[in-house]
């Protein structure tokens, strides 16, 4: 009984100190959930330590005895929470069961059984900076795909703002993303370099599967993009559409398969919310509009809005990896094209490869989907996917890609100059070629995306044309230079570099060539003015 006795006795300064220190080291045994995921005994964790070492603080109650006791309530907690993870059944028992309060309109019934009055979650969503923590939408997302670093994603829907909002992806070490808040709003650009950020942290955790997982490792990338909210990029013509290009220059110029997936998925997205159509959170996209021979999608009505469709799509890119798809298909009459939305998860859907042999761009696993009566919707009217301003704004947003794909070959060979005790003059010459390409087509992106945002409505099809040709040229261009100047060591032995390097040629390839040039010689025709004069 001594040494309490000696403890209540001692200055109330030292306690407070010695009590900060004890503090500190519970909520770290405890673990960052305490203070995150805001659960029932989360909640306990939260508030009785805190009541429980005020009376060590002021002497009232014994010093030791009253520590333990508050350790022996972080054990609890801890073992509360690997039990919850470990358990579903434990996990509702202890945290009681999700209820959707909000979805576009509140639902009466729920909020009154939970005790929440209407205005509270108007409040929590303009509640600053953390005001995600209240949104309609809220989930949280294992990443198991991305490796041991990354714990879990936090993933927060404010309609109120008209993006997503990411509140954390949470690391052992560190925040992998960082919080997105409603002042973003008003700085566009801080948004958008954090969303890159964002991105190219989740890639770089992956890049290592991309070697050994194929398709299915970007498909899993994607998924995981998707789910994060990373996936909402401003729409062509919104405004925005350079920091749309630059976040898709971005992720080819990581790994081009999983560029030709996001840039798939994310045009699906922009033509649904041009039609103004329903997309759900998290699902992953493919858009395929090819009319190979011999190879076309007829539909026919089923009523109540479903439609069968039955026939081959060809050069469906990631489908077998995809939870949508959105393509064009004919009606039988031979009327069309239209859009087509389909769940390629149901019985009626296969996926054949037999004919996808590229070496280039193999791991898009862009085989033939065969459909037999799989149900599917409409997206739009007749004509409606060639017709709408989108079209020649999304196909513009191609050329970012090749541009993204160049600019890091050219990066690589920067680093590798750079690091040479003696670069030589060749590879000086291949730089100032490649800067002078790049810096061109560059300024050709920026301007034709402030173009399309200055005239959203207008046809932008010798915009596209001419962006598309640039990069196309601009991207074999660098390609050559890279090459010669570097030799065959990076193809043989930097399996990053010979990815990109056999990609690119596959990749450019969508472009349709001299057809693409003709097609941009007669849009100058008639146009009265031409881009080339100052």
């Amino acid at each position: 009984m001594r040494s309490f006795s000696v403890a209540a006795r001692r200055p109330l300064r030292d306690r407070a100190l010695a009590v900060f220190v004890l503090t500190l080291a519970m909520i770290r045994l405890s673990g960052r959930r305490s203070f995150g995921q805001r659960r029932p005994f989360d909640a306990c964790i939260a508030v009785l330590p805190g009541s429980v070492l005020s009376r060590a603080v002021v002497g009232a109650s014994p010093f030791w005895p009253t520590v333990f006791a508050c350790f022996a309530l972080v054990a609890v907690h801890r073992l509360v929470s690997v039990a919850s993870c470990r358990s579903p059944w434990f996990e509702r028992l202890a945290s009681g069961d999700k209820r959707e309060l909000v979805s576009g309109a509140m639902a009466g019934p729920l909020t009154s059984s939970a005790s929440i009055t209407r205005p509270a979650p108007d409040r929590s969503r303009r509640a600053g900076p953390l005001a995600s923590t209240g949104s309609p939408h809220r989930q949280f997302k294992p990443v198991h795909s991305l490796g041991p670093q990354v714990d879990e994603v936090a993933i927060v829907r404010n309609d109120t703002v008209g993006f997503p909002v990411q509140r954390v992806v949470q690391s052992r070490d560190e925040p992998l993303l960082l919080v997105l808040w409603h002042s973003a709003c008003r700085n566009r650009s801080m948004l958008n370099e954090t969303r890159r950020s964002a991105l190219k942290r989740v890639i770089d955790a992956a890049k290592e599967s991309f070697a050994v997982g194929g398709a299915s490792a970007r498909g899993e990338v994607l998924k995981t993009l998707a789910g994060a909210g990373l996936d909402a990029l401003p729409r062509p013509g919104s405004g925005r559409t350079l920091e749309r290009w630059q976040v898709l220059a971005d992720v080819a110029a990581t790994d081009l398969s999983l560029a030709k997936l996001f840039e798939g998925h994310t045009d699906a997205q922009a033509i649904l919310a041009e039609a103004a159509s329903a997309s759900d959170v998290g699902t992953t996209w493919g858009m395929w509009a090819a009319e190979a021979p011999g190879a076309r999608v007829t539909f026919t009505e089923r009523g109540g809005g479903a439609y069968a469709l039955k026939g081959t799509k060809a050069w469906c890119s990631g489908a077998r990896h995809l939870d949508r798809g959105l393509l064009t298909v004919w009606r039988a009459d031979g009327a069309g094209p239209f859009l087509a939305a389909v769940d390629l998860r149901q019985p009626g859907v296969g996926f054949d490869g037999m004919h996808w042999q590229a070496v280039g761009m193999s791991a898009t696993d862009s085989h033939d989907v065969t459909f037999d009566d799989a149900l599917a919707r409409l997206v739009g009217i007749e004509r409606f996917y060639l017709s709408r301003p989108g079209f020649w704004q999304g196909g513009a947003g191609i050329a970012a890609c090749w541009h993204g794909a160049a600019c890091a070959l050219a990066d690589a060979l920067r680093q590798r100059t750079e690091e040479a005790p003696d670069a030589g003059w060749h590879r000086l010459l291949a730089l100032g070629e490649i800067d002078r390409t790049l810096s061109a087509n560059a300024a050709l992106l920026r301007e034709a995306a402030a173009w399309i945002d200055a005239n959203p409505d207008a046809d932008a099809r010798a915009i596209a044309l001419r962006t598309r040709a640039a990069a196309e040229a601009g991207a074999e261009r660098v390609l050559r230079h890279v090459t010669r100047a570097l030799g065959a060591t990076p193809l043989c032995r930097d399996a990053a570099f010979a990815r990109m390097a056999a990609d690119l040629p596959v990749f450019i390839r969508q472009s349709h060539g001299d057809r693409d040039l003709v097609a941009l010689g007669q849009a100058l025709l008639g146009d009265g003015e031409t881009s080339w004069r100052l």
